[in-house]
């Protein structure tokens, strides 16, 4: 069967690639570094929404999708012994190759009113960004109450516990600033959180990102000299190292890297300083894992015009280079986006 999608709608929140997932990281840090750079501004927040099963009611060409989430027929198999099938009409089960694309058309609406806020979807977790400028929250405020009716309308329900608000502010002189308020509950404003696999901070700093990562790393390595007891030939060696250290330190580091500070740049490449004496080869250092993906990453956006940061990557009139993002702070003259134009 052929599925035709509509090309304006929003696949990308749902992850069907593996980039899907640094696409949102990228996205997210790059409103608040482009914003953060403009005198006044200050920026708000992350909201988490979760959703539970629905029963969807669409027009599409493939009749047999609505038979499949109405009347799909489910057993139970243990060993040998296999129980008499029952009719489900619960929505579409979890983990179902439809689940990814009907919870896109259903969320495809769920969009933000106001053009200084910007909605992130992935999977079904969505984050809601707000860009206050000139201390007017107006239309912040008025979004988050709207994108609760929306849920509730839409039969999706709120998890006020994994819920969280963090402000980023980088002005010198800091207000006050009062949390929201959701069906008379207050969410939590944190000074950190989880972003997909990052850890973000309220000042965009990467050291508790890179604690984490130094820590995970560490734990492997301790698997890594047992391999070296074990007398392993360094290639098997150094394929559990790309699996499972590498991997690691590699995770989302064209997001995080370039403004890491000399201090937790030295940690991470002494990670790899200690693979390479367990394994005895070299290795490629952090800075080619960066510069690599920093590469890798920037070369897919080019080339995919659905990507939010397609329209950042301009060629010049030479054709040959793409032009500079104009960057008035250190801070987002190290990140993605203005490096991986000059890596290009």
């Amino acid at each position: 069967m052929a599925v035709i999608v509509n090309p304006g709608l929003d696949r990308s929140g749902q992850g069907q690639q593996g980039e899907r997932q640094k696409a949102r990281i990228h996205t997210l840090t790059a409103k608040i570094l482009q914003c953060g750079d403009e005198p006044e501004l200050e920026n708000y927040c992350l909201i988490g929404l979760r959703g539970r099963s629905y029963i969807m009611d669409f027009s599409m060409q493939a009749r047999f999708i609505r038979c499949a989430i109405r009347f799909s027929m489910c057993s139970v198999r243990i060993g040998n012994s296999t129980s008499s099938a029952t009719t489900l009409n619960t929505g579409a089960p979890q983990g179902c190759v439809l689940s990814p694309l009907l919870f896109t058309l259903l969320t495809h609406d769920c969009a933000a009113m106001h053009s200084s806020n910007h909605i992130i979807k992935f999977a079904n977790d969505t984050t809601m960004v707000g860009l206050i400028s000139k201390n007017d929250e107006s239309a912040y405020r008025e979004e988050v109450p709207r994108q609760t009716a929306w849920c509730e309308d839409n039969n999706l329900s709120l998890n006020m516990e994994k819920m969280k608000e963090m402000v980023v502010d980088f002005r010198r002189t800091q207000s006050d600033y009062s949390p929201l308020n959701i069906n008379g509950s207050n969410v939590e404003i944190v000074k950190s959180t989880k972003f997909l696999c990052v850890q973000l901070a309220e000042d965009l700093t990467w050291s508790l990102n890179t604690s984490s990562i130094t820590k995970k790393s560490q734990q492997r390595l301790y698997f890594l000299r047992r391999l070296r007891t074990a007398h392993l030939p360094p290639l098997i060696m150094t394929t559990f190292y790309r699996g499972t250290i590498e991997s690691i330190l590699s995770s989302c580091i064209s997001v995080w890297f370039g403004n890491c500070t000399a201090s937790d740049r030295k940690t991470l490449q002494w990670i790899v300083r200690t693979a390479e004496k367990i394994i005895g080869v070299s290795l490629p250092s952090i800075m080619d894992m960066y510069t690599i993906h920093c590469i890798h990453k920037a070369r897919i956006i080019v080339n995919d015009p659905t990507h939010p940061s397609h329209t950042l990557f301009t060629l010049l009139t030479s054709g040959k280079r793409y032009r500079s993002i104009r960057a008035l702070t250190t801070r987002l003259l190290n990140s993605f986006l203005p490096q991986a134009i000059r890596n290009l």
